[in-house]
């Protein structure tokens, strides 16, 4: 789609800056390969946020290098900027999460590039050797709907 979007601006004849999260698998087998070709022949200049994601860009999909630039994928927020969000006492509180109970947290979609099977293989490897400890494992973000998704719930380990 981002393709033919460019395509239809090209009248406009002002360079085009791609910014590019994602790895060479994800551009090579989730986007269609038109778009892709219409993407890379449309873009002057990339925004790559890692160089794992830059190498991707030259060597999978030619990109010249010199085209390439590394941005780090984050933006430094000021010091207050969180205070909005919920302190952890009300996080183990809203998950009954005991004041001295260990918490493990994956976080990302729940496709299978993020591995929440093996979030989930983890948390039963653990609740079988941890004993009395409590640990409890939450998932942060994602969807358990859709065609990329896994259902992947949470769960824990309590004494007794």
């Amino acid at each position: 789609m981002n393709g033919s979007i460019l395509e239809g601006l090209s009248a406009l004849e002002c360079p085009t800056i791609t910014h590019v999260h994602e790895l060479g698998y994800w551009a090579k087998n989730r986007v269609e390969p038109t778009q892709l070709r219409k993407v890379l022949a449309r873009t002057n200049d990339f925004i790559a946020v890692s160089n794992a994601v830059r190498d991707a860009l030259v060597s999978g999909l030619d990109v010249p290098a010199d085209n390439v630039t590394v941005i780090r994928g984050f933006v430094p927020l000021a010091a207050d900027a969180y205070a909005h969000l919920a302190t952890v006492r009300e996080i183990r509180a809203e998950f009954r999460i005991p004041e001295g109970a260990r918490v493990v947290c994956g976080c990302g979609t729940t496709d299978w590039r993020k591995a929440p099977d093996l979030f989930v293989q983890l948390a039963r490897a653990i609740r079988s050797r941890a004993g009395t400890l409590p640990v409890h494992f939450i998932w942060v973000a994602g969807t358990t709907r859709g065609s990329s998704s896994r259902s992947c719930g949470t769960t824990s380990s309590r004494p007794g």
